[in-house]
């Protein structure tokens, strides 16, 4: 009699908690880029704030020893020349040598209008609901929500789109 007491007190927690949980992720609710503050390959602290104005935004989630993550800044990488009108901003949770390694690898440390940084405080992937890397979000020039690409975005589509 005791267990079951327990178990259903046990249930009753726990239904009372998933409650809680917004099953909408906060992207969703808010059209515009997250209030956020990240630490750059130069330790310096970048926020939305120092986003270049008046340009299509994509921030990847990614990780570097990521296979599809390697692939996804190998495909960019080579074709630079399409994201040249775009800021892009690619964000880790992992250790800072190997995502200064991981941009220096693609030669992508160096371009004006991409930064490489840690999100130590982990707020992005939660906010974001990342599941997988890469994750690319979208906005557009006037910094509102385009679309999201869960798993890796579609480089000829996003590009197609960069030129409209």
């Amino acid at each position: 009699m005791k267990r079951i007491l327990i178990a259903v007190l046990l249930l009753v927690s726990l239904q009372t908690i998933a409650q809680d949980y917004d099953t909408v992720p906060a992207y969703k609710k808010n059209p515009n880029i997250p209030t956020f503050q990240v630490q750059l390959i130069d330790s310096s602290f970048f926020t939305d704030a120092d986003i270049p104005k008046g340009k299509p935004v994509i921030i990847t989630y990614f990780n570097p020893e990521c296979g599809h993550c390697q692939m996804e800044a190998k495909e960019i990488s080579d074709h630079l020349d399409r994201f040249k009108n775009a800021f892009l901003l690619f964000v880790s949770y992992q250790p800072m040598d190997q995502i200064k390694g991981f941009a220096q690898q693609f030669k992508m440390d160096l371009q004006p209008n991409i930064r490489f940084a840690r999100d130590k405080n982990y707020f992005l992937p939660g906010y974001y609901r990342v599941e997988f890397t890469p994750y690319n979000a979208l906005y557009d020039k006037n910094g509102k929500f385009v679309r999201v690409y869960p798993t890796g975005m579609d480089i000829k589509e996003v590009t197609d789109w960069l030129k409209q």
